[in-house]
């Protein structure tokens, strides 16, 4: 389907036009919505959308057509997606929208490369989202964080943000009644790292085992179902639950025999804590 990039803009449209430029390469519907009135923050966030619906569409079609809408500040982000005080977002995914915060206002616009990855990664929460349901009932598909977030970072290659598998392994040995997957909702703000890094790590760990034809196989279940877990059950041959937990176990006994290697996990925590300019999930 060849791409139609349109630009709304609050303002003024913008005087360097980024259909002249990216309507060859283009591969889907994708609308600008631009706030800020910022030409060159406008041309960059086009250019990463197209090479975003690329990578997205590894895991299915875009079926819906998307807009892209760019906040002048954080604060105007957090109210539009509807969250508080969370200062390493800089984009948030539904359905066919994704809220953004200009690039220019944390210093994307000097590393396009860094727009590209948090474009991949919330055009994979919208690719997701459209493969298992419909507009009205996406936000009825209880799809886990870890499943969620897992597959956008490892489609957006950040893995370079998140614990190593030993770093992790370390953390789980010594956090033993703290689980970063099924109870990730009951860690606190400080374990974001964690968290994010867990999900990174199952989720490759499930492509190893199942490869991109077994996830979209539990894309399909959900779409049929509806239910997560007959999906994931039946395209990898174990609960989630069971899944998990022979990871949890992999991890821990390849940290212990690693001796953990490299720098300590409350050392790894504080350099990966988020920071105004590069940190997003």
């Amino acid at each position: 389907m060849a791409l139609l990039l349109l630009v709304g803009c609050a303002a003024r449209a913008p005087t360097r036009s980024p259909q002249s430029e990216l309507s060859a390469a283009a591969q889907a519907l994708i609308h600008i919505d631009d706030r800020t009135g910022n030409d060159g923050d406008v041309v960059l966030v086009a250019r990463a959308a197209v090479d975003a619906v690329h990578v997205a569409q590894r895991w299915g079609s875009v079926l819906h057509p998307v807009t892209l809408r760019l906040h002048p500040t954080h604060d105007a982000l957090e109210v539009a997606a509807h969250q508080k005080d969370v200062p390493w977002m800089r984009g948030w995914a539904r359905f066919d929208e994704v809220e953004l915060e200009t690039p220019s206002s944390w210093g994307g616009h000097r590393a396009p490369a860094t727009v590209r990855e948090l474009l991949r990664h919330e055009m994979t929460h919208v690719v997701m989202y459209q493969q298992v349901s419909t507009r009205d009932g996406w936000t009825q598909v209880n799809i886990p964080l870890w499943f969620r977030e897992g597959m956008a970072s490892v489609t957006s290659q950040q893995g370079y943000r998140r614990m190593t598998g030993e770093q992790l392994g370390e953390w789980l040995r010594q956090h033993p009644s703290h689980d970063p997957w099924m109870g990730a909702d009951a860690l606190g703000p400080d374990t974001q790292p964690v968290v994010y890094g867990a999900a990174h790590r199952a989720f490759e760990r499930l492509l190893a085992r199942i490869s991109d034809e077994g996830v979209r196989k539990i894309l399909d279940g959900l779409r049929q179902s509806g239910e997560f877990e007959g999906a994931f059950t039946t395209a990898a041959g174990a609960r989630p639950a069971v899944f998990l937990a022979n990871f949890r176990r992999e991890l821990e006994q390849a940290s212990a025999l690693g001796d953990a290697p490299g720098p300590g996990v409350a050392a790894v925590l504080s350099a990966m804590s988020p920071n105004p300019t590069a940190a997003f999930p």
